[in-house]
């Protein structure tokens, strides 16, 4: 992560200045070099926030709470910067986006809760005993506010990654299944 963040941080601060760059520019331009310039730091600063968005569904993909929070934070100002949304529109923006995070929220609760009580019985411990404490506590939900909470905020880039991941993992056990005919097929014809 360290790496990571090493090479995020100066092309922030460089996406910052060409926001400032771009601006200046517009504001004061002289023949073209105005509009190349703020053309220029615009498509920068959309593969940027395309790459940002991108880093932020892995975050979701790996449920890395604190960090997707903050690079939510980030991509939301920069897209408010780089579009110039008008306040009113943001607003509207973020009374729609939290109920919808909330949603979100309680779908991946219940996948998560759900995921980890089959995988429970699937070992045969019962309701007594250490295990079951342990499952317990992990599937409270006030133990979880930090999940829960993150979960509501990365809605998009979470919803994201359970489709897509959903749509490999069937993919997969329908190739799964058809190389298992083949394999079974093959191991007929052994003498």
């Amino acid at each position: 992560m360290k790496k990571i963040l090493t090479f995020l941080l100066p092309l922030i601060t460089l996406l910052f200045s060409g926001f400032a760059f771009a601006q200046q520019a517009a504001a004061e331009p002289g023949f073209f070099t105005g509009i190349f310039i703020s053309a220029f730091a615009l498509a920068t600063s959309l593969w940027f926030i395309v790459g940002l968005a991108v880093f932020i569904l892995w975050l979701a993909h790996v449920d890395s709470t604190g960090w997707s929070l903050m690079w939510v934070a980030l991509l939301s100002f920069l897209v408010y910067s780089a579009f110039a949304i008008p306040p009113l529109y943001a607003g509207i923006f973020a009374i729609a986006y939290l109920p919808i995070g909330g949603w979100w929220s309680g779908v991946r609760w219940k996948n998560y809760t759900t995921t980890l009580v089959n995988a429970y019985n699937r070992k045969g411990l019962g309701k007594t005993g250490h295990s079951y404490d342990l499952l317990c506590e992990t599937v409270n939900p006030a133990e979880n506010k930090t999940r829960l909470g993150n979960w509501v905020v990365v809605w998009p880039f979470s919803m994201v990654d359970n489709v897509v991941g959903d749509t490999i993992d069937l993919v997969l056990s329908k190739m799964s299944g058809y190389y298992m005919r083949v394999t079974t097929a093959a191991l007929q014809n052994v003498k």
